[in-house]
């Protein structure tokens, strides 16, 4: 599975920044293979599951544990999907496979500290798997294909609330109550 582990992740930003600003790349076309019954579809990274379906579903294949999930999925350039695969003991495996999900090219296991962003926003758990559990903060949507055929569900954290940053989060004097002391 790890035909190019070699060149690591450093690799695998390497291809994501040269992917992407060509001004002679094509520009993808418009995919509504795959989207939420209700609400709308949301401006996360699910909206480009359709596109993305084939890479993940290798990378779940390929990923030599027992998958739940996908935390987040991205392309990369024309050819190429990054996937972050959630196992059932809550380890993570990064995975790049060719587009069209004929091969897997570089599987690596991911820091338990490491976060991208929009990761786990939604969760995807492919039909395969046993469907996500619900609850009051949790939100399941079924993902259906342009056919209409359900293709796994989408989970929403609801309650979650993004923590604020900003000048708050700088260093500063502590307040105090008391006047500095004499001296």
């Amino acid at each position: 599975m790890r035909g190019v582990a070699a060149l690591g992740m450093g690799a695998l930003a390497l291809l994501a920044a040269c992917a992407g600003g060509s001004a002679r790349a094509p520009q993808p076309q418009a995919v509504a293979a795959v989207s939420p019954a209700t609400p709308p579809q949301r401006p996360d990274w699910s909206r480009n599951l359709g596109q993305l379906l084939p890479g993940i579903r290798a990378c779940l294949a390929g990923s030599g544990g027992r998958p739940v999930g996908v935390t987040k999925a991205w392309p990369i350039g024309q050819n190429l999907t990054g996937v972050r695969v959630l196992d059932q003991s809550g380890d993570r495996l990064d995975c790049v496979a060719v587009a069209d999900g004929r091969k897997v090219l570089l599987t690596e296991k991911v820091r338990a500290n490491s976060r991208l962003a929009g990761e786990r926003n939604p969760l995807y758990t492919p039909a395969t798997a046993q469907r996500p559990a619900s609850g009051p903060c949790l939100e399941r949507v079924p993902a259906r294909d342009a056919a209409g055929t359900e293709v796994g569900w989408l989970t929403y954290e609801t309650c979650r609330t993004p923590g604020e940053i900003g000048p708050s989060a700088g260093i500063g004097l502590p307040r105090s109550s008391r006047p500095p002391p004499q001296g």
